[in-house]
């Protein structure tokens, strides 16, 4: 017999007789994100994030950027970390995404009731993009609550609505 032959042979032998082991059962849903930080969630929110951010210096117009899909996973995997949903709806913004952004930033202001920044950067996009003066001064007017109800979105809120 030939010696190639032979080692052929061993390793196909080898192969049939390793015991069969069992496949790890992998949760599904939020559970299977936590499963896969391996116990460290906040390191696996960032590295999402840090994908997301080298994906968008690449992007434009035309490309997905699935912000969306990673602001739900890092949101599952760290609820407290806000700053994505800020930097995320301004990528999808920037590459004219602004679908995207608005559903971000809606998202934002019900995951993040005390920040005032998510309403309060919806209220200027509807003013800035669509002179939509009724919309501006309702997202102004939460921003108001959730911050000062006399500061500056207050003061905004009131003459998009034609108030002193």
């Amino acid at each position: 017999m030939k010696p190639g032959l032979v080692a052929v042979a061993a390793l196909a032998a080898a192969a049939l007789m390793r015991p069969t082991v069992d496949p790890i059962p992998v949760p599904r849903g939020a559970d299977r994100l936590a499963w896969l930080s391996a116990a460290r969630p906040t390191a696996a929110a960032t590295a999402l994030w840090a994908d997301t951010v080298l994906r968008f210096t690449q992007a434009s117009s035309a490309d997905d950027l699935g912000a969306e899909r990673v602001l739900s996973q890092i949101g599952t995997l760290d609820p407290g970390w806000s700053i994505p949903w800020w930097y995320g709806a301004l990528m999808c913004g920037h590459v004219e995404q602004r679908d995207a952004r608005d559903r971000i930033l809606v998202d934002a202001s019900a995951r993040f009731p005390s920040e005032d920044a998510f309403p309060a950067m919806l209220g200027m996009t509807r003013w800035m993009e669509d002179a939509d003066a009724e919309a501006a001064a309702r997202w102004l007017r939460e921003a108001a609550d959730r911050d000062d109800p006399q500061g500056i979105h207050a003061a905004a809120a009131r003459r998009f609505s034609g108030q002193p």
